[in-house]
Protein backbone atom coordinates (compact mmCIF):
# COMPACT_ATOMS: atom_id res chain seq x y z
CA UNK A 1 0.00 0.00 0.00
CA UNK A 2 3.05 2.22 -0.36
CA UNK A 3 2.13 5.60 -1.78
CA UNK A 4 -1.56 5.30 -0.89
CA UNK A 5 -1.58 8.47 1.21
CA UNK A 6 -0.04 10.44 -1.65
CA UNK A 7 -2.55 8.94 -4.10
CA UNK A 8 -5.44 9.97 -1.85
CA UNK A 9 -4.02 13.48 -1.42
CA UNK A 10 -3.68 13.82 -5.20
CA UNK A 11 -7.30 12.70 -5.60
CA UNK A 12 -8.44 15.29 -3.05
CA UNK A 13 -6.55 18.05 -4.91
CA UNK A 14 -8.36 17.11 -8.14
CA UNK A 15 -11.74 17.37 -6.40
CA UNK A 16 -10.98 20.49 -4.34
CA UNK A 17 -7.55 22.14 -4.34
CA UNK A 18 -8.48 23.89 -1.07
CA UNK A 19 -10.07 20.89 0.66
CA UNK A 20 -10.89 21.26 4.34
CA UNK A 21 -8.23 19.74 6.63
CA UNK A 22 -10.86 17.74 8.53
CA UNK A 23 -12.04 16.08 5.31
CA UNK A 24 -8.45 15.41 4.24
CA UNK A 25 -7.93 13.55 7.54
CA UNK A 26 -11.07 11.48 6.98
CA UNK A 27 -9.85 10.61 3.48
CA UNK A 28 -6.21 9.75 4.18
CA UNK A 29 -7.06 7.69 7.27
CA UNK A 30 -8.74 5.14 5.01
CA UNK A 31 -5.41 3.90 3.64
CA UNK A 32 -4.35 2.65 7.07
CA UNK A 33 -7.78 1.12 7.63
CA UNK A 34 -7.53 -0.90 4.42
CA UNK A 35 -4.07 -2.09 5.45
CA UNK A 36 -5.07 -3.24 8.95
CA UNK A 37 -8.07 -5.15 7.62
CA UNK A 38 -6.02 -6.91 4.93
CA UNK A 39 -3.20 -7.76 7.34
CA UNK A 40 -5.66 -9.15 9.88
CA UNK A 41 -7.33 -11.24 7.16
CA UNK A 42 -3.92 -12.58 6.11
CA UNK A 43 -3.19 -13.57 9.71
CA UNK A 44 -6.59 -15.29 9.99
CA UNK A 45 -5.83 -17.15 6.76
CA UNK A 46 -2.77 -18.59 8.54
CA UNK A 47 -4.88 -19.56 11.58
CA UNK A 48 -3.41 -16.76 13.70
CA UNK A 49 -5.84 -15.08 16.07
CA UNK A 50 -5.79 -11.36 15.35
CA UNK A 51 -7.92 -8.27 15.70
CA UNK A 52 -7.68 -4.91 13.95
CA UNK A 53 -8.40 -1.49 15.43
CA UNK A 54 -8.63 1.99 13.98
CA UNK A 55 -7.22 4.87 15.99
CA UNK A 56 -10.75 5.77 17.09
CA UNK A 57 -11.55 2.22 18.21
CA UNK A 58 -8.46 2.13 20.41
CA UNK A 59 -9.32 5.69 21.45
CA UNK A 60 -6.07 7.35 20.54
CA UNK A 61 -7.13 10.77 21.77
CA UNK A 62 -5.53 13.72 20.00
CA UNK A 63 -5.87 17.47 19.89
CA UNK A 64 -7.91 18.84 16.98
CA UNK A 65 -5.08 20.05 14.74
CA UNK A 66 -5.95 18.19 11.55
CA UNK A 67 -2.97 16.87 9.63
CA UNK A 68 -0.54 17.43 12.50
CA UNK A 69 -2.44 16.24 15.57
CA UNK A 70 -0.64 15.43 18.80
CA UNK A 71 -1.50 12.36 20.86
CA UNK A 72 -2.89 13.38 24.24
CA UNK A 73 -3.93 10.00 25.66
CA UNK A 74 -4.48 6.37 24.72
CA UNK A 75 -7.10 4.07 26.20
CA UNK A 76 -5.33 0.74 25.69
CA UNK A 77 -7.74 -1.48 27.67
CA UNK A 78 -9.21 -3.25 24.61
CA UNK A 79 -5.69 -3.87 23.30
CA UNK A 80 -4.60 -5.26 26.68
CA UNK A 81 -7.61 -7.59 26.71
CA UNK A 82 -6.75 -8.94 23.26
CA UNK A 83 -3.11 -9.40 24.21
CA UNK A 84 -4.19 -11.28 27.34
CA UNK A 85 -6.14 -13.64 25.05
CA UNK A 86 -2.93 -14.14 23.01
CA UNK A 87 -4.28 -12.30 19.95
CA UNK A 88 -2.09 -10.37 17.56
CA UNK A 89 -3.35 -6.79 17.64
CA UNK A 90 -3.17 -4.74 14.44
CA UNK A 91 -3.63 -1.00 14.97
CA UNK A 92 -3.96 1.70 12.33
CA UNK A 93 -1.11 4.11 12.89
CA UNK A 94 -1.04 7.76 11.88
CA UNK A 95 -4.55 8.46 13.17
CA UNK A 96 -6.64 9.15 16.23
CA UNK A 97 -9.74 11.08 17.24
CA UNK A 98 -10.28 14.39 18.97
CA UNK A 99 -12.63 14.99 21.93
CA UNK A 100 -15.57 15.32 19.51
CA UNK A 101 -14.80 12.02 17.78
CA UNK A 102 -13.44 13.63 14.60
CA UNK A 103 -10.75 11.62 12.84
CA UNK A 104 -7.36 13.29 13.04
CA UNK A 105 -4.03 12.39 11.49
CA UNK A 106 -0.60 12.85 13.00
CA UNK A 107 1.24 13.89 9.84
CA UNK A 108 4.32 12.34 8.26
CA UNK A 109 5.89 9.73 10.49
CA UNK A 110 2.62 9.38 12.38
CA UNK A 111 2.72 5.58 12.32
CA UNK A 112 6.09 5.64 14.09
CA UNK A 113 4.69 8.10 16.62
CA UNK A 114 1.67 5.84 17.16
CA UNK A 115 3.89 2.79 17.68
CA UNK A 116 6.03 4.49 20.30
CA UNK A 117 3.01 5.98 22.06
CA UNK A 118 1.22 2.60 22.11
CA UNK A 119 4.34 0.88 23.42
CA UNK A 120 4.53 3.46 26.20
CA UNK A 121 0.79 3.13 26.97
CA UNK A 122 1.13 -0.66 27.19
CA UNK A 123 4.37 -0.48 29.21
CA UNK A 124 6.00 -2.63 26.54
CA UNK A 125 9.50 -3.87 27.25
CA UNK A 126 10.60 -2.82 23.80
CA UNK A 127 9.42 -1.13 20.63
CA UNK A 128 10.91 -2.24 17.33
CA UNK A 129 10.24 -0.18 14.26
CA UNK A 130 10.89 -1.82 10.90
CA UNK A 131 11.12 0.60 7.98
CA UNK A 132 12.77 0.94 4.62
CA UNK A 133 15.14 3.58 6.00
CA UNK A 134 18.26 3.34 8.17
CA UNK A 135 16.34 3.73 11.43
CA UNK A 136 14.18 6.08 13.42
CA UNK A 137 15.61 9.53 12.92
CA UNK A 138 15.70 12.31 15.47
CA UNK A 139 13.77 14.38 12.92
CA UNK A 140 12.45 14.00 9.39
CA UNK A 141 15.66 13.91 7.32
CA UNK A 142 13.83 15.45 4.34
CA UNK A 143 13.20 18.56 6.46
CA UNK A 144 16.20 18.41 8.82
CA UNK A 145 19.19 17.07 6.81
CA UNK A 146 21.37 16.87 9.95
CA UNK A 147 19.00 14.49 11.72
CA UNK A 148 20.52 11.21 12.83
CA UNK A 149 19.22 7.68 13.22
CA UNK A 150 19.76 6.75 16.90
CA UNK A 151 18.74 3.18 15.97
CA UNK A 152 15.63 1.20 15.24
CA UNK A 153 15.30 -0.36 18.69
CA UNK A 154 14.35 1.66 21.75
CA UNK A 155 13.77 0.69 25.33
CA UNK A 156 10.65 1.75 27.21
CA UNK A 157 12.72 4.50 28.84
CA UNK A 158 13.46 6.00 25.45
CA UNK A 159 9.88 5.49 24.28
CA UNK A 160 8.65 8.28 26.55
CA UNK A 161 11.26 10.61 25.12
CA UNK A 162 10.46 9.64 21.54
CA UNK A 163 6.74 9.99 22.22
CA UNK A 164 7.22 13.63 23.09
CA UNK A 165 9.21 14.52 19.97
CA UNK A 166 7.22 16.56 17.46
CA UNK A 167 9.86 16.76 14.75
CA UNK A 168 8.56 13.45 13.48
CA UNK A 169 10.30 10.35 12.25
CA UNK A 170 11.34 9.08 8.85
CA UNK A 171 8.24 8.16 6.85
CA UNK A 172 8.11 4.33 6.71
CA UNK A 173 6.67 2.17 4.00
CA UNK A 174 6.87 -1.00 6.11
CA UNK A 175 4.94 -2.04 9.17
CA UNK A 176 5.88 -1.30 12.73
CA UNK A 177 5.92 -4.16 15.18
CA UNK A 178 6.83 -4.73 18.77
CA UNK A 179 6.82 -7.70 21.07
CA UNK A 180 5.48 -7.28 24.54
CA UNK A 181 7.46 -9.51 26.86
CA UNK A 182 6.85 -10.64 30.40
CA UNK A 183 3.63 -11.81 32.00
CA UNK A 184 1.42 -10.42 29.22
CA UNK A 185 3.47 -11.53 26.22
CA UNK A 186 2.01 -10.75 22.81
CA UNK A 187 2.51 -8.88 19.57
CA UNK A 188 1.15 -5.57 18.41
CA UNK A 189 1.48 -4.38 14.82
CA UNK A 190 0.92 -0.79 13.74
Amino acid sequence: MAGETNRLLDLARVIDPKADAREIDVLVSTGEQVTIALLTMALHNRQIEARSYTGGQVRILTDNVHGKARILDIDAESVRADIAQRNVVVIAGFQGVDESGNITTLGRGGSDTTAVAMAAALHADECRIYTDVDGVYTADPAIFPRSTPPGSHHSRGNAGTLKSWRQGFADPVGRICWKIQGSSAGFVVI
